[in-house]
Formats: structure tokens, sequence, C-alpha cells
């Protein structure tokens, strides 16, 4: 018996419409649209997607929605026990790639079933949901589908045998944001850091003795300047002297 997939799409790729329909409520697929095909294709028989599920992207991102939204898809799972939940891909579709990343973490922490996305590395929906869930990085458009499908198929599939899940580096998915703090201690026989000192302002004190020091800087200048004066006319005397 081969392994069963559930997957998530929005309005737009089950066929119903794009922006003018993207309050669709959640809805199954009777029969398989666009991502599952390619999919089920690269899993050779081993895997099957046993139903597709889809919602508009505004209805699903709109909080008063999202608690029906849930349940349907409770109901889904629950029904289905799928191997593996996979939603998208979404490429660069902002509220599209929010959905996929929110139905994944639910049906990964709410329902216990592995859970997948992809989606364009700068949607905003990695930042919100990257630390806790797989997703695989896509084409930025829907034109690169067939490029970005296979590493979407693949880990999918080692997701639903269960299979020991490596670095983000080894399986192609997106890494989580790490914050490092690192601890040092401190020695002992360093000498302990110095206050940094405060500038003050000037007392009238201080003020007095700069004037005094400016002032008798200028005097001996105007001395030195005389005396050289002196020395010149002096020297002028005594050559006009000899002269004559």
């Amino acid at each position: 018996m081969s392994l069963k997939a559930v997957h998530y799409i929005n309005q737009f790729y089950a066929g119903i419409g794009g922006e003018t329909m993207a309050d669709t409520g959640f809805g199954i697929l009777e029969e398989k649209k666009g991502p599952a095909l390619g999919l089920e294709q690269l899993w050779n028989g081993e895997m099957t997607i046993s139903k597709v599920v889809y919602c508009g992207d505004n209805y699903v991102n709109t909080d008063e929605n999202y608690g029906e939204v849930k349940e349907k898809l409770a109901k889904v799972i629950r029904e289905e026990k799928p191997d593996v939940f996979i939603a998208g891909p979404a490429f660069n579709a902002g509220r599209y790639g929010v959905a996929c990343a929110k139905v994944c973490d639910y049906v990964r922490s709410e329902l216990g079933v592995p859970s997948v996305t992809c989606m364009w590395h700068e949607n905003p929906a990695i930042d919100m949901y990257v630390e806790n869930n797989y997703i695989v990085p896509s084409t930025e458009t829907a034109v690169g589908m067939r490029k970005t499908l296979p590493a979407l198929a693949k880990l999918a599939l080692k997701l639903a045998r269960k299979e020991k899940i490596g670095t983000a580096h080894a399986e192609g998915y997106a890494p989580a944001s790490v914050t490092y703090t690192i601890e040092v201690e401190a020695d002992p026989n360093a000498p302990a850091a110095q206050e940094p000192t405060t500038p003050t302002a000037p007392t009238e004190t201080d003020t007095d003795a700069a004037s005094c020091s400016h002032t008798g800087y200028i005097a001996a200048i105007v001395v030195l300047a005389v005396c050289l004066a002196v020395a010149v006319v002096l020297l002028f005397l005594k050559t006009k002297k000899k002269k004559n």
C-alpha cells in the first residue's frame, strides 16, 4: 500500500479564480489539479495525494474564518490519515505563503502530521513560520514550477517515510534563524574597568587662569618683537657709521 498525502492550494491553483475569488471558503476538490499532478509523478507510485483541499487567501487569513478552516481541515486529516501534509508552492505570493505556512504549522503541531510547504526565499511567511516548520525554497514565480517541485517532493516523501531529516543544507529546506549567546568567563587577574569620566564645565578659577596664561603669552611675543626691532636699528646705525 502506497503512502498518502493531503495537499493544500489556494483558490487560483484550484481553478476557481484569482484576486476576485480570494474570499472563497474552504473546500475539497473532486479531482487533482495543479502541483498535485506534478508531485505524484515525481514519487513514481510510492506516494499518492488522496485529497486536494483549497481555500481563498483572504478567507484563510481572516481571524474570524480561520477557526472554521481548521475544523474542516482537521476533519479531512482524520478521515484521510495522511503520512504527510503538503501546502503550495506559494512562490512569491505573500498571502498565499502565509496561508500555506500557517496551515502546515497547525497540522504539524495540533494534528501530529508531518508537514512541509514551499515558497520564494523572500516570502514574508518564512520569517513568521520557519522556526518550527519545513519550508523548501522555490523559484520566484510559477514559471519555475518544474524546477521547484523536485525538492518539495523529495522532502515530503522523506517525511512520509518517517526517515531522519538532516540539516537544512543537506535536505534543501530553509534554515531556522538561530541566536547565539556566548558567555565569557571573567579573568580574576584582569584590572577592573574604570568608569568613564564625565567632563565638567570650567570653573571661574579655571577661566581666570586660562585668561592670565593667554595674556602672558601675548606680552612675551610683544617684548620679543621690540627687542628684534631694536637690534635691527642698531645694526643699521653701525653699518652707516663705518661707511662714513
